[in-house]
């Protein structure tokens, strides 16, 4: 559509700016529970409703596992 495109890291700051930062943010676009995240998924609410899910994760060495 006009005016779409992917956000550059400044309109990502905003965003998450706006969400509480980069410490509390996160929670904002997770669904709580467990069925796609590890425990304890602590304040995870979703409350933009974007629903992201994970793909992936990091290994204890920093390493991404699919």
């Amino acid at each position: 559509p006009t005016g779409w495109h992917l956000p550059d890291d400044t309109e990502w700051d905003a965003l998450m700016e706006g969400f509480g930062g980069d410490k509390s943010a996160g929670g904002k676009f997770k669904e709580s529970g467990f069925e796609h995240w590890k425990s304890p998924n602590t304040n995870a609410d979703n409350a933009t409703l974007l629903t992201f899910k994970p793909n992936g994760m990091l290994s204890q060495e920093g390493n991404l596992r699919v």
